[in-house]
C-alpha cells in the first residue's frame, strides 16, 4: 500500500475495492442536491450520505456501521449524524427499517446484482422529484 500523501490516502490490490452504483441522471442528482441544500446542516448531510457508501451491505442495501462509525468515517460529530439521518429518511433515500436499523433506497444507491436491485425496488418506495431548481 503505497500512501499518496498529499490526500492522506493509501492505494489497495484490486481485491480492496468495491462498487456502489449511484442514480446519476441529471435529474436525480439534481433533486437530490437541492434537497440536501434547503435542508439544515447541508455540508453534514452530503458527508454523512457519501460516508454510507462502504457500509452498505451489498444485494440488500442494509447499512452495516453503527453512527458513532458513520461519525468518524464522515469526519463529523455524533450530533450531525443524528440530525444527517433524519434529513435523509425525510428525503426518502434512507429507509427506516426499525429503531437503529436503515437501508439504502434502491433506486439512488445500489451494491449488488442488478436483478436484486430490481426486486428491491418492487418493495421500496416510490421516490419522486421534487419541484424547485431553474431550467436551464
Amino acid at each position: 500500500m503505497a500512501p499518496i500523501a498529499k490526500f492522506g490516502v493509501e492505494s489497495r490490490p484490486l481485491p480492496f475495492w468495491s462498487f456502489v452504483m449511484l442514480a446519476a441522471s441529471v435529474e436525480t442528482v439534481s433533486a437530490f442536491l437541492h434537497e440536501v441544500k434547503t435542508g439544515g446542516r447541508p455540508f453534514s448531510t452530503l458527508a454523512v450520505w457519501y460516508a454510507l457508501a462502504p457500509y452498505v451491505k451489498r444485494d440488500t442495501g442494509e447499512i452495516t456501521c453503527s453512527q458513532r462509525q458513520l461519525a468518524r468515517t464522515a469526519s463529523v460529530t455524533l450530533g450531525d449524524v443524528r440530525r444527517a439521518i433524519i434529513r435523509l429518511v425525510e428525503m426518502g433515500v434512507l429507509i427506516k427499517e426499525e429503531k437503529g436499523k436503515y437501508r439504502i433506497h434502491p433506486s439512488v444507491m445500489w451494491r449488488g446484482e442488478l436483478l436484486k436491485r430490481g426486486e428491491a425496488e418492487t418493495k421500496a418506495p416510490v421516490l419522486t422529484l421534487v419541484d424547485g431548481g431553474k431550467d436551464d
